[in-house]
């Protein structure tokens, strides 16, 4: 019965929690800035899931796709692949939550030939403009989540997600808890875009397809496109290249020696198995980072 009884209080907080978000006028926004093919829909659903706030989508009429029963229309809360071309947000007073991966992976998944993935590499591409954004935002609303840390350690990721948002963790442990239905409702849907083809089960999936010698073309245009991008934020996916790591297999994908976590910046330091769990990690900013404006 007391356990009921918290359960109830729990719930009634949440409700008031929510209702107060909808209700109180408040103009900053909130920007998911996702660039095309680094895990954009996994993320919203889980978000859309978490915070009970349905995402508006930038430019789509029906943006109601996972069907979760959250609430309406919120103006407050904004996805686009393209942040940088909109005019509308506020870097001083706007939150930012900018979600990327490996730049090989995103780049050689929306491009059809390793040419046109090279010829990519361009500061009008939505990954580096993103990213160049998201370096110029004010560093206290800015959070940088990797599709790499999302799916292997979603509890701190989220945790840190939510504490960013300010908003309650009461649906983390539910969703935790059924996480691969979840993950298996999201696949369903984005099947009807073209489905996924790495499926979350390998994270250099297509860097695998190319020689070494592509790779090290690959990554030698980023780094020299863009140096102070590149030596922030992207350099530990240079140092990664050629490993098998997967987020399915936790023996392995967790495992001490996996060069992915031993030069991910964001992810927990690895340990060895059946030891305790390390503090979560936390979003480090580049020197002399600016706040902007768009007028």
């Amino acid at each position: 019965k007391v356990m009921n009884n918290t359960i109830s209080l729990k719930k009634n907080f949440c409700i008031f929690f929510l209702f107060l978000t909808l209700v109180i006028p408040l103009s900053a926004k909130t920007y998911l800035s996702t660039p095309r093919r680094c895990g954009t829909h996994y993320f919203l659903y889980s978000l859309e899931y978490l915070t009970k706030h349905r995402w508006k989508v930038q430019k789509k009429q029906d943006w109601n796709w996972f069907d979760l029963g959250s609430d309406p229309e919120n103006e407050r809360f904004i996805h686009c692949h393209n942040l940088y071309r909109y005019q509308d947000y506020d870097s001083s007073e706007d939150k930012l939550i900018l979600l990327i991966r490996n730049y090989r992976e995103g780049i050689l998944r929306d491009t059809k030939s390793f040419e046109e993935a090279l010829n990519s590499i361009h500061p009008s591409y939505c990954y580096f403009a993103n990213l160049n954004l998201y370096d110029k935002w004010t560093p206290e609303n800015r959070l940088l989540i990797t599709y790499e840390e999302l799916l292997l350690h979603p509890k701190q990721t989220f945790e840190k997600v939510l504490q960013f948002l300010q908003l309650p963790s009461f649906y983390l442990d539910e969703y935790l808890n059924d996480l691969d239905s979840h993950k298996k409702k999201v696949m369903r849907f984005y099947r009807r875009l073209g489905g996924s083809q790495s499926k979350g089960e390998n994270f250099n999936f297509h860097s695998e397809k190319l020689t070494l010698d592509e790779i090290e073309q690959f990554d030698s245009k980023v780094e020299t496109t863009f140096p102070y991008l590149f030596a922030n934020y992207l350099k530990h996916y240079k140092e990664q290249k050629n490993t098998d790591a997967t987020a399915t297999n936790s023996n392995h994908s967790l495992h001490p020696q996996n060069p992915l976590l031993r030069a991910h910046p964001h992810l927990p330091p690895p340990r060895p198995q059946n030891s305790k769990p390390s503090a979560s990690p936390t979003t480090t900013s580049p020197p002399n980072s600016k706040s902007t404006r768009k007028q």
